[in-house]
């Protein structure tokens, strides 16, 4: 049966939490005439009484060797699936500003035949694997416009609490303590069917009783995105790079955990003024871990699908 000690996964999410949300922190803008939305976090403020709902579901896997040294002792596959469900609403008659709460759904799948498929995470657990799943967060966000005369730059931020039901299911979730967030993005049109998208991002998990030192987790972002058939059809390749750190001892220097650089594809369908519908993929560069000792994960297997919805009432 599979095993795996506490410490050794919450290392494992170390080197990966933060991809989730170079992904599902991509978004809209209203260059684009607020057409074009792509991901969990969206940089059009709501006028006075509207309303933005947005559902992203995401599926990363990839194999983890367990190992001493250099010396691979065995190799299993761990899957997550982050589905998260955003609501908005604008309350400033400036539309400088609104508020929105988020709910994140996550599932874990520890699996000790590397070659199972990632969508057994969806399943229950079995002889060959074990698993996790629970509403893990729950938070509040705020977007703004800070400068008047620069409306394609918009600043956002977001507390979220964790709630899943016990502190191991919270752990293995990468939801074991509360996460504050500051994304900054620029959304700017080059030619009129060409958009130069921007994000800086930056999440830290606060250090707790269970857990008492604070990870930071940097990304940045870079989309290029074109679109086709009057703006119902956008394609957008992007490069992602996210950082990792955390002290290992109270006081201590920041010691970076894991480095990536990511590339991705993506493609939006806009059937309706107010219903967009977007799929993305993207695969990691480049990968450098801090925590490859006794275990690391596999570049190569690594795999992150991602679909979403955008509706605007």
């Amino acid at each position: 049966m599979f095993r795996m000690h506490k410490t050794v996964g919450r290392s494992i999410f170390l080197l990966v939490f933060g991809v989730f949300g170079i992904l599902t922190g991509n978004a809209q803008e209203q260059a684009a005439e607020e057409r074009f939305s792509f991901g969990n976090i969206s940089p059009v403020i709501l006028p006075k009484d509207g309303l933005e709902v947005t559902a992203t579901g995401n599926l990363t896997s990839y194999w983890v060797t367990s190992q001493f040294g250099k010396v691979v002792l065995d190799r299993y596959r761990i899957s997550r699936s982050e589905n998260y469900l955003n609501l908005n609403y604008g309350f400033s008659e400036s539309g400088r500003w609104d508020l929105g709460v988020q709910v994140r759904y996550s599932r874990l799948r520890l699996d000790e035949n590397a070659r199972n498929s990632p969508f057994k995470v969806f399943g229950s657990p079995d002889a060959t694997g074990i698993g996790y799943q629970s509403i893990s967060t729950v938070g509040l966000r705020v977007r703004a416009l800070p400068f008047e005369n620069i409306p394609e730059f918009t600043l956002q931020g977001a507390v979220h609490f964790p709630v899943a039901k016990d502190m191991e299911t919270r752990s293995f979730l990468g939801a074991d303590r509360i996460q504050p967030e500051l994304t900054a993005t620029y959304f700017k049109n080059l030619s009129p069917d060409f958009y130069l998208y921007l994000q800086g991002r930056y999440l830290l998990q606060i250090a707790n009783e269970d857990h008492d030192q604070t990870t930071h987790f940097p990304g940045l972002s870079a989309f290029l995105v074109k679109s086709f058939l009057d703006q119902k059809l956008y394609v957008f390749p992007g490069l992602s790079w996210l950082g990792a750190y955390e002290q290992n001892y109270q006081g201590g220097r920041l010691v970076s955990e894991a480095q990536f650089v990511m590339v991705s594809l993506g493609a939006q369908v806009q059937p309706l003024s107010y219903l967009g519908v977007f799929l993305n993929a993207q695969r990691p560069l480049y990968y450098k871990s801090g925590l490859s000792f006794y275990s690391d994960l596999v570049k190569s297997s690594y795999s992150d699908w991602s679909l979403g919805l955008r509706f605007i009432l």
